[in-house]
């Protein structure tokens, strides 16, 4: 529950409060005799302030907040050009979590107004303009099951709850209580997992949203609160400056790279392109390298 309480103080925090100094990196993922290994890091977003929660538009975009004038807007980054337009310019708040909705051009991100609301809307991709998705849940972080369903972790009094939410009709169920920041669609599958937390220790699960079974997976690791899939069905961890790896159904687990100091430090976030090429990942501090 202390982590739980530390994301969501970091989540609300408004613009009058300091928020950590954290860069976006890309890493491409190659198999050499069936090993994944990483290579060609390079810093993405280069930013004085918070540059966080990335995800992959497609194979060749990657999406995350970015800090603009004071608050957080939704930068877009090209892999190909090795180049950053802005999705979003909203004065009256800050995005964080951006996500592509399916079989839309579309994204839907957390917004914290400087009011103090937070909420999920839906952003048009080509003008920005923004739509409220749920109006009256305080969303923390959400994960898309198909273009009108979605799973969030909810905040609620004294943690956040996992919650299936179908927008066509306006109905939000309660699937578990005490659930950590880490949703994910589980690769080549339609299940979706999250983390749930009980008295301080974190369950992999998965959650089918159509049947509605949960079934635990994997312990997590107790120095991490973040995690993300390769498309081989493998969970990515951060520890520190390296990321270790866990194959669920093999239980075969290990280090699957330790990036240098003056590289990386303190990875968090991270995701997996859709063709399983790339990795994306967050890091506190400025890392030396620039480029």
């Amino acid at each position: 529950m202390k982590h739980t309480i530390i994301l969501i103080v970091i989540l609300l925090s408004v613009k009058t409060f300091a928020q950590p100094n954290t860069e976006v990196h890309l890493v491409d993922i190659i198999y050499v005799d069936g090993k994944m290994t990483l290579s060609n890091l390079k810093n993405i977003s280069n930013n004085q302030g918070y540059d966080n929660q990335p995800s992959f538009y497609d194979d060749n975009t990657i999406l995350f907040s970015s800090t603009r004038n004071g608050q957080t807007d939704i930068a877009k980054y090209n892999i190909q050009t090795d180049s950053t337009s802005w999705v979003t310019n909203t004065p009256e708040g800050s995005e964080y979590s951006p996500l592509r909705i399916p079989n839309s051009d579309n994204i839907s991100a957390i917004r914290l107004d400087t009011t103090g609301l937070q909420r999920l809307y839906l952003y048009d991709i080509k003008n920005g303009k923004s739509t409220v998705l749920i109006d009256h849940l305080k969303v923390g972080y959400h994960v898309w099951d198909t273009e009108q369903q979605l799973v969030t972790a909810v905040l609620v009094k004294d943690g956040m709850n996992l919650m299936l939410n179908y927008l066509a009709e306006g109905k939000n169920n309660t699937i578990d209580e005490s659930i950590g920041r880490s949703l994910h669609k589980i690769p080549n599958t339609n299940l979706i997992s999250f983390i749930h937390l009980k008295n301080g220790v974190g369950t992999v699960s998965s959650y089918d949203p159509a049947s509605g079974e949960i079934k635990k997976l994997v312990n997590m690791p107790s120095y991490a609160q973040d995690m993300c899939w390769t498309n081989d069905g493998a969970i990515l961890t951060p520890n520190d400056n390296a990321i270790m790896y866990n194959y669920p159904d093999d239980k075969k687990s290990g280090i699957l790279h330790t990036f240098k100091e003056k590289e990386i430090a303190n990875i968090t976030r991270m995701a997996v392109s859709l063709n399983g090429k790339h990795l994306v990942l967050v890091s506190d501090g400025s890392p030396e390298i620039n480029d």
